[in-house]
């Protein structure tokens, strides 16, 4: 974890970065890294804050979450996508019934196959 107070872009370029070098995923990482050589860049040259510094009067509000709007989202995920939301407890009892039934199935036709042997047995 990142110690409290400590300058995440230098502690980026200090930990991580050599981290991303040693498993040669620069590439991979190319966003993150471009992220954090603005973060090191300050506003001017005069200034003591990066350019991607928020303090708390400049930070954004977050979305609380909205019932209706999650409802409404829900509902319509629902309409297009009827596979990923069923019962999942009614599809587990269907489940189970399945497997019930393939065991019944192949214990049916163990019985068959002794049943046929012995009439083969009998008749010979």
């Amino acid at each position: 974890a990142i110690p409290d107070g400590a300058d995440i872009a230098l502690y980026f370029w200090v930990t991580i970065f050599p981290l991303i070098k040693a498993e040669n995923m620069e590439t991979e990482m190319k966003s993150l890294i471009d992220y954090f050589r603005v973060a090191a860049t300050l506003e001017n040259a005069t200034s003591t804050s990066s350019l991607v510094w928020n303090n708390a009067n400049t930070m954004p509000t977050p979305i609380g979450r909205n019932a209706s709007v999650i409802k409404c989202r829900t509902s319509q995920l629902k309409r297009s996508f009827p596979d990923i939301f069923v019962d999942r407890a009614a599809a587990s009892q269907v489940q189970q019934m399945g497997a019930m039934a393939a065991a019944q199935d192949r214990h049916n036709a163990v019985a068959q196959e002794q049943l046929n042997f012995m009439k083969n047995q009998k008749a010979a």
